[in-house]
């Protein structure tokens, strides 16, 4: 979890180093920010989760980003973005998006995990990235991410028990019809002994 940790903050100032070296492109026009920096999803599977992310322009002009879906993979030397299978459970609003100056977009996204899967934590990164720009001879893609941890739980014992939920309806229902045939056999047997 400590490497996890430290790519969440990497993740999140991976702006500060372009800032440095290029302060008209960092400072400039153009600035998006990503709130929340991370989330955490725990789902059963067969289960979904719904989330939202906030884009926020904080420069002067419109910004048109696409969203990506990659796995995160933390190791002592670093950490990558790849294409996984769990990738493809994660449906993010929009391909193309855009940011008006100076205003806050909501984004929804929405995780699926297929049925059957096993109980296990897989780290992704929800990436928004502009286009390539160039920028004093070199050709950069601004980008900021979201991580987001998702948690396979266990299935529960109510989702592993097809029919628990008839169970209480049967059980009434079999103690009503029993009341029922009990009424109707005291009302007749009260006739016969009336009778006499």
């Amino acid at each position: 979890m400590k490497g996890l940790a430290w790519a969440s903050l990497a993740l999140a100032f991976l702006a500060l180093p372009l800032s440095a070296a290029f302060p008209s492109f960092a400072h400039g026009v153009e600035y998006l920010g990503v709130t929340p920096t991370r989330i955490r999803a725990e789902v059963e599977p067969g289960g979904s989760f719904h989330g939202q992310v906030n884009l926020v322009n904080l420069g002067s002009e419109g910004i048109r980003v696409s969203s990506a879906v990659r796995a995160l993979h933390c190791t002592d030397s670093g950490m990558t973005l790849d294409i996984s299978p769990q990738c493809g459970w994660v449906r993010v609003q929009g391909d193309d998006i855009e940011v008006p100056a100076g205003e806050i977009r909501a984004v929804d996204l929405r995780v699926r995990v297929p049925p059957g899967e096993a109980p296990e934590t897989y780290h992704l990164a929800l990436v928004f990235r502009r286009e390539g720009v160039i920028t004093e001879g070199m050709r950069l893609t601004p980008a900021v991410a979201v991580t987001l941890e998702l948690v396979v739980l266990p299935p529960s014992e109510s989702s592993n028990k097809g029919g628990s939920a008839l169970l209480p309806l049967l059980l009434l229902g079999f103690t009503l019809a029993l009341f029922w045939v009990l009424v109707l056999l005291f009302f007749k047997l009260g006739r016969r002994l009336w009778k006499g």
